[in-house]
């Protein structure tokens, strides 16, 4: 069967279209072996294939565009299309779905959990014997409501909205619909598209009519016509959502930690309250030290396996041991009525229960269907895993560096350590174990999180561990020599230095970004959303040598130093000023300026008109020099990482800005982050929600610092601010225009006097001051009984309602 592709689309010079997808004809979704497009008149692209019908039932695939400047697809997900026998040729003539306001619709909070319905997977062919299938992409349809097509034939209903035709909803907000033509139909057909809402009431589109000339169709021929989007004035629907870190959850069944079961009573309570999302910190495994400071989130081992901590010991099975079941519930007990984690008391006492039980119930959990295709499907990164973490146990240490022979990763050591006659065979098959039954918990509450109309949103951290798989397995794309972190900011006067080595980005490009794009898609496993952590850092990194601990030493990478001549001209000949300027470790005598060189000692000692060159020297390299540059280095990692799912994707923009950063995130359609303590309009020092854009996050508070109650306190000089203070400025910020309104669990709580914690600096969760902050804050109240707290449930209904 020939298939036809057929899209318009007006390149720049040196772009070229290409489609990639399901067959092998176009690479199997290997982007390299992508099929290229014919350019056949200005801006009209063409190619086709040929399929085999006895391999090849349902056709799927995606355009992109390949540039100097990286590669770019269409905004949502893909286009599939099953095959039918009888077909002889399909032709598709599809529009480009371009990163226009309405992008962020089309992810998957919009399509699977605010306007959720069933779909149809994929184009139906050969409804007709000469078909024409018209579609067009509507998202924000509430459930219940339909999208027509009424026109000019009778076909259409001649334009009689009764007699308009339904259309099928398809993945990707994509609706369509199949007609026979014939040669009674005529040349053209005039039509809108309109939207019957639930309750009966029709909207029409606010335009004049399409005109669609009428292909020559031939016998068992199908020819597809796409519409990239409809005129519907919908407005911008706006959602509220709350912050917590699932090991600050507590119900009456915890094991001294929120798990994945609490996860879901947390589900309960944000139906319960109207709230449609609920935002979470990195949920990855963090196990380097085997103590509390493995309580650092950030601080991943994988950037793919959950953290064990967070399992439900339950759901895997109870003991046949009773007296040890017990033992162990009763050390849950007493965990769980600590007021903040006692995280060694907690990882001791679950991984008491895991070897307990998994001698007990592995037989059954490799037997379950589900565990065979897990594994199938993550294999690549599991064993890895499971190895380090057995050679960590075994060694008692993470750092890969003092294994010995094990020292170095390969393949040929992994299949040495999985053999069965492998000393750590067992070992290694725990941690698989365990794995699975994270995996399975956690899909579990996404899917009833959905039900509920709850959409989760997770968070990628920006670094690994020094000391992790990925560090042992892919040495090659990191730069050791380096340390991750952050210039002084609001967080810390002294700049952050985080420890993580940094990414080499030149190594990840060879192929495409594949680690990155990995993370990514596992993580669309488990969320519907995420926040990519410290999203300057795809712009450029603040990078400090290995041997410096102070963040002050440190420089942005990748950039454009000074050399000596550009340093003279500014007045600076005599770099014998160490204070000021830092040398570039890749390129020896270029120079960056000292961030905040003017509070250095050295900075007093320049003669007036120097500090005022100094001055404009440090404006114009970290705010002008560089725009340019750091916004292609983003874009070009930042179009594949995106498109690789299709979560809504939110960036925390927060710390030392430049315009590059803002005109990427509003290109590519990333929600920014809106705190009102850091606003981003210079000589403010408190934000105004109400100017806050669309495609933005609001909050009141992160989990980097203090609590609305305890700013607002501070502000208002009582040191605490009183519930009806916290609510007025919760109300000021859900008026926000911004889409999502997500605020952590603590200011939701501080409204209510009845309820909320009296000691409201112990909520804080962590302080980016203090280099090995223990992360442990829990919530003082049971969901349980927050669920039953009615009249508190009632003032957060109101304000999430966003009226």
């Amino acid at each position: 069967m020939i298939i036809k592709f057929n899209i318009e689309y007006n390149t720049k010079w040196g772009e070229n279209l290409f489609i990639t997808g399901s067959s092998p004809s176009l690479g199997s979704y290997d982007i390299m072996k992508a099929l290229p497009l014919a350019c056949t008149t200005p801006g009209k692209w063409e190619g086709k294939i040929n399929c085999n019908l006895t391999k090849e039932r349902i056709v799927s695939y995606r355009y992109f565009v390949k540039g100097e400047n990286g590669i770019h697809y269409e905004a949502g997900k893909g286009r599939a299309i099953a095959l039918n026998s009888s077909t002889k040729e399909i032709e598709t003539f599809d529009q480009w779905q371009g990163n226009s306001v309405d992008a962020p619709f089309l992810s998957a909070p919009f399509s699977e959990v605010f306007f959720a319905d069933s779909n149809w997977p994929y184009t139906q062919t050969h409804i007709h014997t000469n078909e024409l299938i018209i579609r067009v992409t509507v998202p924000n349809v509430p459930k219940g409501g339909q999208v027509l097509i009424c026109g000019t034939p009778e076909k259409l209903g001649a334009w009689d909205p009764s007699q308009a035709k339904p259309l099928r909803r398809m993945e990707n907000l994509k609706w369509e619909r199949s007609f026979e033509i014939t040669k009674e139909d005529g040349n053209e057909w005039e039509f809108k598209f309109l939207i019957k809402m639930p309750n009966g009431e029709l909207i029409w589109e606010n335009r004049y009519n399409r005109e669609l000339p009428l292909p020559k169709t031939l016998k068992h021929s199908t020819i597809i016509k796409e519409f990239c989007g409809a005129d519907f004035n919908q407005g911008n629907p706006r959602f509220s959502g709350v912050s917590i870190p699932v090991f600050s959850l507590r119900s009456r069944t915890s094991h001294g930690t929120g798990d994945f079961a609490d996860l879901r009573k947390m589900v309960d309570w944000a139906s319960e309250t109207g709230l449609s999302m609920i935002q979470l910190l990195p949920i990855n495994d963090t196990t380097a030290h085997l103590s509390w400071r493995d309580s650092y989130p950030y601080n991943c081992i994988s950037t793919l396996a959950l953290h064990p901590i967070y399992i439900n010991l339950q759901s895997v099975g109870i003991l046949e041991d009773k007296r040890l079941q017990q033992q162990l519930e009763q050390e849950g007990n007493k965990l769980n009525a600590k007021e903040s984690t006692d995280y060694e008391g907690v990882w001791n006492s679950k991984m008491r229960y895991l070897r307990a039980i998994y001698p007990q119930e592995k037989e059954n959990t490799f037997a379950e269907p589900g565990y065979y295709s897990f594994v199938k499907h993550n294999r690549e990164w599991l064993f890895p895993y499971a190895a380090f973490c057995a050679l960590r146990d075994h060694f008692r240490t993470a750092n890969f560096r003092e294994w010995g022979e094990y020292a170095t990763f390969s393949k040929e050591l992994l299949e040495k350590l999985t053999d069965k006659r492998s000393p750590l065979h067992t070992e290694i098959y725990f941690y698989v174990f365990i794995q699975y039954h994270l995996h399975k918990q956690m899909v579990q509450t996404k899917e009833y999180a959905h039900k509920k109309g709850v959409a989760l949103k997770g968070d990628i951290p920006i670094g690994i561990s020094r000391d992790s798989v990925e560090a042992w397995q892919y040495p090659h794309l990191f730069n050791f020599g380096q340390q991750a972190g952050a210039p002084p900011d609001f967080f810390s006067a002294d700049g952050q230095n985080w420890g993580f080595p940094t990414y080499n980005w030149d190594e990840m490009e060879k192929d495409n970004y594949t680690w990155w794009k990995n993370r990514f898609t596992h993580f669309a496993n488990y969320f519907d959303a995420y926040r990519i952590d410290h999203i300057l850092g795809f712009f450029r990194i603040w990078e400090i040598p290995v041997e410096y601990r102070s963040g002050m030493r440190g420089h942005f990478s990748p950039a454009l130093p000074l050399s000596k001549e550009e340093l003279a001209a500014w007045g600076f000949g005599n770099i014998g000023k160490t204070g000021l300027f830092v040398e570039d470790p890749y390129s020896k005598g270029k120079y960056h300026p000292m961030i905040g060189g003017e509070q250095n000692e050295e900075f007093a000692l320049l003669t007036h008109g120097e500090q005022e060159s100094f001055k404009r020297l440090h404006y114009n390299y970290f705010y002008v020099r560089h725009n340019e540059f750091w916004y292609n280095n983003a874009m070009k990692k930042l179009q594949q990482l995106i498109a690789s799912t299709n979560m809504l994707t939110c960036g925390e923009d927060l710390g030392m800005l430049n315009e590059s950063v803002t005109r990427c995130m509003n290109n590519l359609k990333i929600l920014s982050l809106e705190l009102q303590i850091m606003p981003k309009v210079l000589g403010t020092d408190l934000g105004d929600p109400a100017t806050y854009p669309y495609l933005s996050v609001c909050t009141t508070s992160t989990h980097d610092c203090e609590t609305m109650r305890m700013w607002l306190g501070q502000r208002n000089g009582t040191g605490d601010a009183t519930p009806q203070e916290c609510y007025d400025t919760i109300k000021t910020n859900m008026a926000a225009p911004s889409m999502l309104a997500i605020l952590p669990l603590q200011d939701w709580l501080s409204i209510d006097g009845k309820i909320r914690k009296e000691d409201a600096s112990s909520e804080r969760i962590n302080n980016p001051a203090v280099a090995d902050h223990y992360w442990r804050y829990r919530m003082h109240i049971n969901i349980e009984d927050m669920i039953a707290a009615s009249d508190f449930n009632a003032k957060v209904k109101e304000l999430a309602s966003r009226e």
